[in-house]
């Protein structure tokens, strides 16, 4: 009978040593919740550290899951978790950048319709402006799926599909297959190798003219709710280009050019423009333009070497190759490298946008 007890007793111990255990763990994770509240509280009141501390604590493995009271508090509470990812991303913490902004779209789904649309399209274009088309491309099309037509996610998502479409050799196929064919046909088996054949302006399959064409659609629905959105007549020229339309594609990138109104696309405009010019002395020219507006645009550089070297100016051709090689050693972003990361760059103003509806907590 004494052994028989002693053994149940040694059975129970194990047992009760994991019951403590759990409850001791359980007493730290809250800890970090109420830490994190902390946190929020100090975002709302402006203290934009938190954002660093959170990120910080993130990038050690722990992810926000505690609750928050009412909306205000947790609209704070997910602007705080965007601004930390995106320091997690400049310090190229991706992984751990892409877990906390998944994390959070749980509590957005949960707040105002405006709020969540607006912090949707913040986190695609933080996504976008590190390369990452593919979770971008899903952020908008979750906005546009609260509001559809809308201008700004309009054009966000097709920049997405653009990066896509016409690499300029960033790479291929950046976002989901699935997603893509779902927009070329809603129903239906996709074909395979359809990232070759997307990519690939040499396939004689059918699937490139198509989103191509999708996205002339696009880019003209956002012109046709704003005439003025310079950038997106800037890449329909840039689609109708690559499609073929070669006249209509001058028409819109010669407007964007001699607008002024964006610098940024301006730089663009001028670089595509220089490849329609006839002589090398006009293509020259335009690459000079562009450079003015953006003097680290490399292929500008390059493309005004080919240019005056075939002009017989051997000297000024080697002058701009030595600009490019030096450019090389700094490796800014210029113009070009910030067109290819879709509406990225826009990111910090959408996320000044959402800090300002903050209010401090009381």
């Amino acid at each position: 009978m004494a052994g028989r007890g002693v053994r149940r007793t040694a059975a129970v111990v194990p047992v009760l040593l994991l019951s403590l255990a759990a409850g001791a763990a359980a007493a730290e994770e809250r800890v970090p919740d109420d830490q994190y509240r902390r946190l929020v509280d100090r975002y709302r009141s402006g203290d934009r550290e938190a954002a660093g501390e959170l990120a910080e604590a993130v990038n050690s493995g722990w992810l926000p899951r505690g609750s928050c009271q009412g909306g205000a508090e947790c609209q704070a509470a997910a602007v705080l978790n965007l601004e930390a990812a995106s320091r997690l991303f400049k310090t190229m913490r991706v992984d751990r950048a892409a877990d906390l902004i998944d994390a959070t779209r749980l509590l957005v789904n949960s707040q105002s319709s405006g709020f969540a649309f607006d912090w949707l399209l913040a986190a695609g274009l933080l996504h976008q402006g590190y390369g990452d088309h593919g979770h971008g491309f899903e952020l908008f099309a979750a906005a546009l799926d609260m509001r559809p037509g809308n201008p700004s996610a309009l054009l966000a998502r097709a920049t997405a599909l653009e990066a896509s479409v016409i690499p300029d050799g960033f790479g291929g196929l950046l976002v989901a297959e699935r997603s893509v064919w779902r927009l070329l046909y809603p129903v239906g088996h996709r074909p395979p190798e359809l990232s070759h054949q997307l990519a690939n302006p040499k396939s004689e399959k059918p699937y490139r003219r198509m989103l191509l064409d999708y996205l002339a659609r696009q880019y003209r629905t956002v012109l046709d709710h704003d005439s003025t959105a310079t950038e997106a007549r800037l890449r329909l020229g840039r689609v109708l280009e690559a499609r073929g339309r070669r006249a209509e594609a001058e028409v819109e990138l010669r407007a964007v050019a001699a607008s002024g109104e964006d610098p940024f696309a301006a730089a663009i405009a001028h670089l595509c423009l220089a490849r329609f010019e006839p002589s090398p002395e006009g293509a020259a020219a335009a690459y000079r333009s562009a450079l003015e507006t953006d003097p680290t645009l490399s292929p500008a550089w390059l493309g005004l070497s080919q240019s005056l070297h075939a002009s017989g100016d051997r000297e000024g051709a080697l002058a701009a190759l030595e600009r490019v090689l030096s450019l090389g050693e700094t490796r800014p972003l210029s113009a070009w490298v910030h067109y290819h990361f879709g509406r990225g760059r826009a990111f910090p103003e959408a996320l000044e946008a959402l800090r300002s509806r903050l209010t401090p907590p009381r």
